[in-house]
């Protein structure tokens, strides 16, 4: 009995993310693939990883500034430009079959194009130089 009820459960699944995935717009499709490849939490983690750096350089300072730094990072600016990347790389039934790549494979292995890997390379370095420099500001 709960044989066919776990198929059932999972054949409603599949129906209802395969509606969802036709439903939703361009703008929602890229923002669910930059959910997946977990483009908030690099930023996130390049920020904590530079800071690391200078916390041994300046062990004294005080975690307010640290938190300072961390608040005046501009993440909106850079989530905005990968958002053009995508944008400008995919259509709409491109991103559908990302995401259908994305339901079945891990996001690491996403077969993303050339061009849309070096423009995230790119805008990674970017992002990564603007919060050295930040940083930086803070101890002349």
């Amino acid at each position: 009995m709960f044989k066919y009820f776990n198929r059932i459960v999972a054949l409603f699944f599949l129906l209802g993310s395969s509606i969802l995935l036709r439903a939703q717009s361009k703008e929602q499709d890229i923002q669910t693939i930059m959910k997946l490849i977990h483009i908030n939490e690099t930023m996130g983690i390049m920020v904590e990883n530079s800071i690391a750096i200078y916390k041994k350089k300046y062990p004294y300072t005080q975690q307010k500034v640290w938190d300072e730094i961390k608040a005046s990072v501009n993440y909106s600016k850079y989530s905005k430009k990968i958002f053009g990347i995508f944008d400008n790389s995919y259509t709409q039934p491109e991103l559908k079959v990302l995401l259908q790549q994305a339901a079945t494979i891990p996001s690491s292995k996403l077969r993303l194009k050339k061009n849309v890997q070096n423009e995230l390379f790119r805008t990674g370095n970017e992002f990564g130089i603007e919060v050295a420099k930040i940083i930086q500001k803070k101890f002349p």
